[in-house]
Protein backbone atom coordinates (compact mmCIF):
# COMPACT_ATOMS: atom_id res chain seq x y z
CA UNK A 1 0.00 0.00 0.00
CA UNK A 2 2.90 2.37 0.58
CA UNK A 3 3.82 2.28 -3.10
CA UNK A 4 0.26 3.18 -4.09
CA UNK A 5 0.38 6.13 -1.71
CA UNK A 6 3.72 7.27 -3.11
CA UNK A 7 2.57 7.37 -6.73
CA UNK A 8 -0.91 8.75 -5.97
CA UNK A 9 0.41 12.32 -5.83
CA UNK A 10 2.18 12.05 -9.18
CA UNK A 11 1.72 15.16 -11.26
CA UNK A 12 2.91 13.78 -14.58
CA UNK A 13 1.73 10.70 -16.49
CA UNK A 14 5.01 8.77 -16.12
CA UNK A 15 4.94 9.29 -12.34
CA UNK A 16 1.36 8.03 -12.16
CA UNK A 17 2.42 4.85 -13.98
CA UNK A 18 5.16 4.08 -11.48
CA UNK A 19 6.44 0.53 -11.24
CA UNK A 20 8.89 -1.45 -9.18
CA UNK A 21 11.65 -2.69 -11.46
CA UNK A 22 13.76 -4.68 -9.04
CA UNK A 23 13.86 -5.67 -5.40
CA UNK A 24 17.29 -6.33 -3.94
CA UNK A 25 17.43 -8.52 -0.85
CA UNK A 26 20.32 -8.55 1.60
CA UNK A 27 21.52 -10.86 4.34
CA UNK A 28 19.09 -13.40 5.74
CA UNK A 29 16.33 -12.21 3.39
CA UNK A 30 18.53 -13.05 0.39
CA UNK A 31 19.57 -16.42 1.82
CA UNK A 32 15.97 -17.30 2.62
CA UNK A 33 16.61 -18.16 6.26
CA UNK A 34 14.71 -15.32 7.86
CA UNK A 35 11.65 -15.73 10.06
CA UNK A 36 9.53 -12.63 10.08
CA UNK A 37 7.37 -13.47 13.09
CA UNK A 38 8.63 -16.52 14.97
CA UNK A 39 5.71 -16.31 17.43
CA UNK A 40 3.19 -17.03 14.66
CA UNK A 41 2.22 -20.46 13.35
CA UNK A 42 4.13 -19.93 10.10
CA UNK A 43 7.30 -18.92 11.90
CA UNK A 44 6.96 -21.78 14.38
CA UNK A 45 6.48 -24.31 11.59
CA UNK A 46 9.64 -23.09 9.87
CA UNK A 47 11.64 -23.33 13.10
CA UNK A 48 10.39 -26.87 13.70
CA UNK A 49 11.23 -27.86 10.12
CA UNK A 50 14.78 -26.55 10.49
CA UNK A 51 15.21 -28.31 13.83
CA UNK A 52 14.12 -31.60 12.23
CA UNK A 53 16.66 -31.15 9.43
CA UNK A 54 19.55 -30.70 11.88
Amino acid sequence: MEFDDAIADGTTEFKKKGRILKIILFGSYARGDWVDEPHTMAGEALLQHRAAES
